[in-house]
C-alpha cells in the first residue's frame, strides 16, 4: 500500500492551503497567517506566518512561559495539519470517510511533533488529536463550509498568492455560517 500525506497535484495543494487557513480561523489563530502562495516550491513557505510564531523564547523568560508558548504553537500546528488533510480528503476528493491508514499516518505525525516539541505524553496527544479531528471532520463535512472552500480555492488558484487581507475576505463567508 502506497499511502502518503503529500500533495497529489496542484489542486490538492490549493485545497490543503485553503484548509489550513480555515483551520486557523476555527482555532482563532488566523491572525498568525500572513499569506498563502500556491507557486512557492518550498512547502514550508507556501503558508507564511508571522515572525512571532517561530519565536520560542529567550533565557530571561520563565520555563513555564516558554513551555506555554511551545504548547500553543503545537496546538496550532495540530489544527493546521488536521485542517489541511481533512479539507483535501473531504472537500477536494469528496471522500465520505477517511482511510484508517491515512488517519493513523496523520496521528503519527502529530504524536512525533508532540513528543519533540512539548514532551507530551501519548494520552495528552491522543486526547488533543481525537478532539481536534472529530471537530474538524464535522466542519469540513458541512456542505456550507464546502461551498465556501470551493470558492476560496478557486480564487487562490486564479491569483496564485493571497495576503492576509485577501484571505480574511475569503474567510468572511465562514463567519456568517
Amino acid at each position: 500500500m502506497n499511502v502518503t500525506l503529500k500533495y497529489i497535484d496542484e489542486d490538492d495543494k490549493c485545497y490543503g492551503l485553503v484548509g489550513t487557513a480555515v483551520g486557523m480561523l476555527i482555532y482563532e489563530c488566523d491572525d498568525h497567517l500572513l499569506g498563502l502562495s500556491l507557486d512557492d516550491p518550498d512547502p514550508d513557505q507556501a503558508i507564511r506566518l508571522v515572525a512571532e510564531h517561530y519565536f520560542s523564547g529567550n533565557p530571561q523568560m520563565s520555563a513555564k512561559i516558554v513551555w506555554t508558548n511551545l504548547l500553543s504553537q503545537y496546538q496550532m500546528m495540530v489544527a493546521m495539519t488536521l485542517s489541511n488533510y481533512l479539507c483535501r480528503a473531504l472537500v477536494h476528493r469528496q471522500k465520505q470517510s477517511v482511510d484508517p491508514f491515512e488517519k493513523n499516518l496523520l496521528r503519527q505525525v502529530i504524536v512525533e511533533e508532540g513528543h519533540d516539541t512539548c514532551q507530551l505524553d501519548d494520552d495528552e496527544i491522543d486526547a488533543m488529536f481525537t478532539k481536534g479531528y472529530n471537530h474538524l471532520y464535522r466542519v469540513f463535512a458541512h456542505s456550507g463550509v464546502q461551498n465556501v472552500i470551493h470558492s476560496f480555492a478557486s480564487a487562490l488558484n486564479r491569483q496564485r498568492m493571497m495576503d492576509h487581507e485577501e484571505i480574511e475576505n475569503q474567510l468572511m463567508a465562514l463567519r456568517m455560517l
